[in-house]
């Protein structure tokens, strides 16, 4: 389940901010995404306040460091799109994934409670009350379009870990369990200054491999220890195909059978770089997790991409032109104020101190954005086509 406290902090907290410049009005009941030829759609007024949401999580970390004028630049100078333009793609792309994970929430029999739905319109009602008129107002920001963002957001996030879960009870221990090992690799680029021949290579690759400390003598003989990991229930062929040793090399790691051992030093063929293993954990808890993991996200992700092609998605890019980063948004929080409460919490022991929320409001208020969400043809306005 996602963390409720930390998305209430991020809906109420992130947006405090200081207006720098002035934009200008948007439509908000003109349809900026028609989805599925009117089977639904996400309005303009919906889409200005993701984007101007998204916009102030970057302003409260980048506008110190690039300015006013940073949303004119480029993420990489080798980009066609400014920061604007790449970042309002973004937003596009999120609202379409959220709309489709909203749409399917029920195939996982997913719905809010009438509980989460409450602490949604509180968030919502709490964000209006923390931030200014102005900021309101330029942000595009109402009641509806807050608890609307968040209610995607939810749906995303309870979606996700259903995906996920479907997948994860699908999957074998031969899939996922990793075995890790150490070695490194001794080759004649290895040193510039002082190439070694095949011979010298050969000869440091033995010595290494009847040390009895392993990571010592490879210290000694001038090379580093590398680390990697491959599935324990692969075939010599699939591990070739999924690590990319030599198949030569790949047989000998997948030959040592306990924990600490040592490889003999063994060459490719053809000559030029050898190889020392040593296996360090049969079963790594720590790298099958993370293979777990990978696989969950890879298979969530395909299915979303599925959903999102199967949908007929009309951007009115027109509408969407008028959605502009010109206004910056400036963190009113003073950092001497800030330095102060600090010192003050820290002379009464307080744990809860601004800094601690402050930091999980961040780091929600990133996720949140980063998820902003799509609003379905229930509680949009009418369609006012420009």
């Amino acid at each position: 389940m996602i963390n409720r406290k930390n998305m209430t902090r991020a809906a109420a907290g992130i947006c405090t901010a200081a207006l720098l410049l002035t934009g200008c009005g948007i439509g908000d009941s003109a349809t900026l995404i028609n989805v599925n030829h009117g089977e639904g759609k996400i309005t303009l007024g919906y889409g200005n306040f993701v984007a101007r949401y998204t916009q102030a999580t970057y302003d409260k970390y980048y506008l110190q460091y690039y300015g006013n004028d940073y949303w004119k630049g480029k993420f990489d100078e080798d980009d066609d799109e400014t920061m604007e333009e790449t970042v309002k793609g973004d937003v596009i792309d999120t609202m379409e994934e959220q709309y489709v994970s909203r749409a399917h929430a029920k195939d996982y029999d997913i719905e809010l409670s009438d509980e989460e739905n409450e602490e949604i319109q509180k968030a919502a009602k709490q964000f209006l009350e923390d931030n200014s008129d102005e900021i309101i107002k330029e942000m595009g920001a109402t009641e509806e379009y807050v608890a609307e963002m968040l209610t995607n957001d939810t749906y995303e996030e309870l979606v996700k870990e259903a995906v996920r879960e479907e997948k994860n009870k699908k999957l074998k221990d031969k899939d996922v369990v990793q075995n890790s090992f150490s070695y490194v690799e001794l080759d004649s680029d290895s040193d510039d200054e002082n190439p070694k021949t095949d011979e010298e290579l050969k000869a440091a690759a033995e010595r290494i491999a009847k040390a009895d400390d392993f990571e010592a003598a490879v210290k000694e003989e001038g090379f580093e220890v590398e680390t990697d990991y491959y599935t324990a229930a692969g075939t010599v062929d699939e591990i070739v195909e999924e690590e990319g040793y030599d198949k030569n090399v790949t047989k000998v790691f997948m030959n040592l059978k306990k924990e600490g051992e040592v490889s003999e030093a063994v060459g490719v063929k053809g000559g030029g770089d050898y190889y020392v293993f040593r296996l360090d954990k049969l079963g790594d808890d720590d790298k099958t997790e993370e293979v777990r993991n990978d696989k969950l996200d890879e298979y969530y992700y395909d299915k979303l991409d599925k959903w999102v092609d199967e949908t007929e998605w009309d951007v009115n890019e027109k509408q969407w032109a008028k959605v502009r980063f010109t206004a910056v948004f400036e963190s009113s929080t003073d950092e001497d104020a800030e330095e102060t409460e600090e010192s003050a919490d820290e002379t009464t022991g307080d744990t809860d101190t601004t800094d601690g929320e402050d930091a999980s409001a961040e780091d929600s208020g990133d996720e949140a954005a980063d998820d902003d969400s799509a609003s379905g043809d229930e509680d949009t306005a009418e369609d006012t086509e420009e």
